[in-house]
Order: structure tokens, then C-alpha cells, then sequence
């Protein structure tokens, strides 16, 4: 039998011997098996891990046409050129399952550990057109200035998570635990734009003898606060106010702002009634001078490819590409990690346990023999 399989080569057509089991029928075929190939499948693995690793980054429809270029859009076996198409890239991210690497544990671990949150409504199709709220998380330990740029500043040691189910805060607590040492941190700051189970999380992060503080998002602060004035010298004020923990002040400066402009009453009270509900989070915010970037964290993570264009998913892709979305952001490699789970249904997990050692195993004394008694057999063989 033979079979034509489309590889970033070109068409590679080889020729193949099947075996039946003669109790159960059933055919097996080495060289398919020993190649990884899967039953009918027309293209090799490299180019599925291709179409996943860019799937990751731009939509499926984009992603089949850059693989498709890189093939030389050899793609049909029997036509001319084609290009892969959009459900074709969407079914490469459906069946895919990528490995997970094991967090590696760091050797410093600081006082001082940062979590930001947000949340992002990703839109569906067959789920009764209901949104899907994906939960993100960003963790970080301190924030420096980028090198080789004067303006610029970065997150250190970054980790991002993000999930749609349930258990997200287990699941950062397990990366926490895996990573630093829990005795070391003295403190957490929970920082984000005052929704309820962001505030609710705080107390999951107190640990071993840690404090955890939420603290709001100084952009969420601001925007509210210039909703109420709608003037600069006015937001300073209320700014002075907030600081100096003169409450009364500042609602009495609210209310004059509500009499005096009538057809604004329900967005200055709404506004006014947020920054109260987080007087204490936006005090800390700037008594502590903590800076929150989440939301061009989370539009570059998951805006900039769920949201950034009207598109609905299912279920079962948001969860497949929201995993390869978040390893691709984190910098591991989507085709590694595509080709070392192909053809296993279970997702593996990589960690320091999972790696093979044992070319250390080789002792200096032995090499040193090896080589001499190597010599030794290469002069034999000149005489």
C-alpha cells in the first residue's frame, strides 16, 4: 500500500506493509506507527504543530494561510494550489492536547509578591449566546526599567494564568507553592479594578504567616474620578481629599457636583459610591506608590486575539486555545510541546523528574580510560 503525506517538504509518498492480527483482524502498520502518523491523516505532525504554535497568535483563518505560504501552498493532494483552511487550522487546535511544564522552583524568593487581576467576556456560538468569563491573573515580583529604553518598564519574573472555570485561585496557590518558598513572603498585594471576587480572593492569599492587601487599579480610580468632575483642578481636589483620609469632604464635594449638575446625578452617585466602596485599596495604592498595568496586560494576552475582531468560539475551543494562548505568552515553545504530546490523548506534564540524566552518569576516570584505550585501537590499526 502506498500513502502520500504532505510535509514542509513537499508530497512524500512511501510505500507500506500492513499486518492483520489473525485472532482480532485488526491491521497494524510499523512504519505509521514508528512515524507518528496518524489513520488518514494528510498532513505530518510538524506542519499540525505549525498551524498550532500560529493559531496562537492570530486568528485560524490567518494562521492557515501563513503555514500555507510556508508550504509553498502545496497543500491539496490531488488538486493544485490551496490553502489550509479556517476549520481545518480550527481542528489542529481542537484535537491538540500540549504537555505542561512543570514550574521550575526559584532559588530567590522575595519578600514582597505582586498579583494582578482582571477579567475578559470572550463571545460563543451554541452556548445560547452567552459570554464566557475568562479570568486573568498576572504575578510578578517587582517592576524595573526596561534595558535599553528610557521609558519603558517591566514585569519581573512574569507569570500569566487565565482560565474559564472554576478553581482559578487553587491553581495560582499551586504555581506559588511550586515556585517560591512560602516562608520567605512576607506580603501579597492583590491589585485590579475593585470587582467582587477580585476582593474576595485577598483572604485565599494569606499564607504561612504572610499579610494580604488588595489595592485598586490607579486607571480605574482616575477614570472614575474624572467622571465626576469632568474638571482637572477639581479632580486634584478630590485627589487631596482621598489622601489626606478626608471622607466627609469628599462627599460633600460629590454631592454639590450632583445638585449642581442634575442630568449627571446617577454617574457622579455611581462613581462616588465606587471610590468609597475602595477608599482603603486607593489609599494604599498611593501611600505604597503600587502601579497596576493590567489592562495592557490582559489586552495583549487575551484581547488581542479573542476580542480584538466580532468572532465566537465554543466551549471546547476557548478552553483548547485559551491553554496554548497563555504558554505561547509565557514563552514556552507551542511545537514542542505540541509534538511531545502528539498522539497521547492525556495532557503530560514536564517536569525536572521527566529529564534524562544519566549522560552525567559517566565518570571522569571512565571517560579518561575510554579515551586512552580509543587511542590505543586507532595506532593499532595505522600499524
Amino acid at each position: 500500500h502506498f500513502r502520500t503525506i504532505m510535509t514542509i517538504f513537499g508530497l512524500i509518498t512511501y510505500e507500506r506493509t500492513f499486518y492483520k492480527n489473525t485472532h482480532t483482524k485488526e491491521s497494524y502498520c510499523h512504519v505509521d506507527s514508528f512515524l507518528g502518523l496518524r489513520k488518514y491523516d494528510h498532513f505530518d505532525p510538524y506542519i499540525k504543530s505549525l498551524v498550532v504554535e500560529a493559531s496562537c497568535d492570530t486568528s485560524f483563518a490567518a494562521a492557515g494561510r501563513h503555514i500555507s505560504a510556508l508550504i509553498g501552498e502545496r497543500v491539496a493532494l490531488e488538486q493544485g494550489l490551496l490553502r489550509i483552511s479556517r476549520q481545518t487550522a480550527r481542528a489542529f487546535t481542537r484535537d491538540n492536547v500540549i504537555s505542561q511544564i512543570k514550574p521550575i522552583r526559584k532559588k530567590i524568593t522575595p519578600e514582597i509578591l505582586y498579583i494582578m487581576f482582571d477579567e475578559k467576556f470572550i463571545h460563543t456560538q451554541n452556548n445560547n449566546k452567552k459570554d464566557v468569563m475568562v479570568r486573568h491573573a498576572v504575578i510578578f515580583e517587582d517592576i524595573q526599567p526596561a534595558k535599553n529604553h528610557r521609558w519603558r518598564y517591566t514585569l519581573v519574573n512574569k507569570h500569566v494564568m487565565a482560565s474559564s472555570g472554576t478553581g482559578f485561585n487553587n491553581e495560582i496557590l499551586d504555581y506559588i507553592y511550586d515556585v517560591y518558598d512560602i516562608k520567605d513572603i512576607k506580603r501579597i498585594y492583590v491589585l485590579g479594578d475593585g470587582a467582587g471576587w477580585i476582593k474576595n480572593s485577598v483572604g485565599e492569599f494569606k499564607l504561612e504567616g504572610n499579610t494580604a492587601l488588595f489595592a485598586l487599579d490607579k486607571y480605574h480610580f482616575k477614570q472614575a474620578l474624572r467622571l465626576i468632575t469632568l474638571d482637572d483642578e477639581l479632580s486634584d481636589t478630590g485627589l487631596e481629599h482621598i489622601l489626606a483620609d478626608e471622607k466627609e469632604s469628599f462627599i460633600e464635594l460629590c454631592n454639590t457636583l450632583a445638585v449642581e449638575n442634575d442630568h449627571r446625578e446617577k454617574t457622579i452617585t455611581e462613581k462616588r459610591d465606587y471610590i468609597l466602596n475602595n477608599w482603603a485599596a486607593i489609599r494604599l495604592s498611593y501611600h505604597e506608590n503600587l502601579s497596576c498595568c493590567m489592562e495592557g496586560q490582559i489586552s495583549h494576552n487575551l484581547a488581542a486575539l479573542f476580542t480584538s475582531r466580532p468572532k465566537g468560539y465554543s466551549l471546547t475551543t476557548i478552553s483548547k486555545l485559551l491553554k496554548s494562548r497563555i504558554a505561547l505568552r509565557n514563552g514556552l515553545n507551542i511545537r514542542k510541546l505540541f509534538l511531545n504530546n502528539f498522539n497521547c490523548s492525556e495532557e503530560k506534564v514536564i517536569g525536572k523528574e521527566h529529564y534524562d540524566f544519566s549522560i552525567f552518569d559517566f565518570t571522569y576516570k571512565q571517560l579518561n580510560q575510554s579515551v586512552k584505550t580509543g587511542t590505543v585501537n586507532i595506532l593499532k590499526n595505522f600499524q
